[in-house]
């Protein structure tokens, strides 16, 4: 086992703030942000009949979201940059508690828009500030490892809270799923406006400037090797994590004829392969560099797509015990590369690090968008839901690969 010196770490943030608090209470907020992604989607079936909803109507409550979300983080990077962090994070809470309070007594479809485009707004404000602040406090090793945990957010929350969504909908109830997000959003305003602190002081902020400078800040940002070779196979994955959300749930019940328990512990095999990556990653760095870190959780990624494209081809899937060792590989990859790219990228725009935060958030976004579209399509065209997931986990881990390789002289 590797031993950790964790004597010579610092116990508070750059202004003061005790290292472990910190953590947690950015965990805490960004939890909420993913758990919006998902936790409901085992009730849509619910929804749509108690409500009398269409497909189409229902499947725009989780477009909904997601453009609301990916359209203010940009929005927000810039003058979180020139106005600070806290204001923000606090806005979002109460943005995000208002839209769960929308979803939770809704009886017509509006209330549920309405609800749903707050909470993706909400979501835009709260995640930005989140790791612009982990820029503004922490640097080293400390950064590496706080940016580890948050990145597996990413994969890991999304999944416990479908875990949650399912269970709800196994009763065939779906509103004590949007009291659950009430009371986690009511918890994490008051944490804003009671506990948090400002982390950018005002001579550390930089001037609101205009649209078309903010434009081309980001049109540099995403043409930068940084995004380009470094974010690509982390924002690469983001699309093959919506395609498994999307045809996550016909695989369990319309393939393998299993309850919806079972989406719970195929998602729970994507937890805790998600969090080892992010544990077994910031033991790694101690010992390794950071490109042979990247490069190993490329490799990681293609081997995972690979293997289950082959399974699929080979008419080798019988069961959901068949496809959890890429499944697992392919998450394991996503929770070992994160820590170490996305403390490159935020190192390398520290004076930008809300657009910064911005311009990944909503790439991340958009591909878990698209990948969730495509295996939508592939499917409404009579590709079964397993294939479906193939046709998309095997190029896009080809695609992580080769930017890993490329990325290697680039990592901060």
């Amino acid at each position: 086992m590797l031993k950790t010196d964790t004597a010579s770490e610092p116990r508070l943030t750059r202004s003061g703030f005790g290292l472990r608090p910190f953590t947690g209470l950015l965990i805490g907020i960004s939890s909420v942000t993913w758990m919006g992604t998902s936790i409901y989607v085992p009730a849509l079936s619910i929804i749509e009949t108690e409500l009398g909803l269409n497909a189409s109507q229902v499947g725009a409550t989780l477009t909904i979201y997601y453009v609301c979300y990916a359209l203010f983080m940009p929005l927000v990077g810039p003058l979180s940059d020139a106005w600070g962090r806290r204001g923000f994070l606090l806005a979002g809470s109460v943005l995000f508690l208002l839209g769960s309070v929308s979803c939770m007594l809704a009886g017509n479809v509006v209330p549920v828009y309405l609800g749903r485009g707050l909470q993706g707004i909400g979501a835009g404000m709260l995640q930005v500030p989140i790791l612009a602040m982990v820029s503004d406090e922490c640097r080293g090793r400390i950064m590496y490892r706080i940016l580890g945990l948050l990145g597996a957010l990413t994969a890991i929350i999304p999944a416990l809270a479908m875990i949650i969504g399912g269970a709800v909908a196994h009763f065939g109830r779906w509103r004590p799923i949007f009291l659950f997000l009430t009371l986690a959003s009511l918890l994490t305003t008051a944490l804003c406006l009671l506990v948090l602190k400002e982390t950018l002081p005002e001579e550390r902020r930089g001037r609101i400037a205009g649209l078309l400078v903010v434009l081309a800040g980001y049109r540099n940002m995403l043409l930068s090797r940084q995004m380009l070779a470094v974010g690509a196979p982390l924002i690469l994955s983001a699309c093959a994590l919506g395609a498994f959300y999307t045809t996550a749930p016909f695989i369990v019940n319309d393939t393998f004829h299993l309850s919806t328990l079972y989406l719970g512990v195929v998602n729970i095999l994507f937890v805790l392969a998600a969090a080892a990556g992010q544990y077994l990653s910031s033991l790694s760095i101690r010992r390794v560099s950071s490109s042979s870190v990247y490069l190993f959780g490329g490799m990681m990624a293609l081997a995972g797509g690979t293997a289950f494209a082959v399974l699929d081809y080979r008419s080798a899937i019988s069961s959901l015990a068949v496809i959890s060792t890429p499944l697992a590989m392919f998450a394991f990859s996503f929770g070992f590369m994160e820590p170490a790219g996305l403390k490159s990228i935020l190192t390398h725009f520290e004076n930008r690090s809300g657009m910064a935060s911005a311009l990944y958030g909503s790439l991340l976004l958009l591909l878990q968008g698209l990948g969730s579209q495509v295996a939508g399509i592939l499917m409404n065209i009579a590709y079964p839901p397993v294939t479906s997931l193939a046709l998309v986990m095997a190029p896009v881990t080809l695609l992580m690969a080769v930017a890993a390789l490329a990325a290697r002289d680039s990592l901060r």
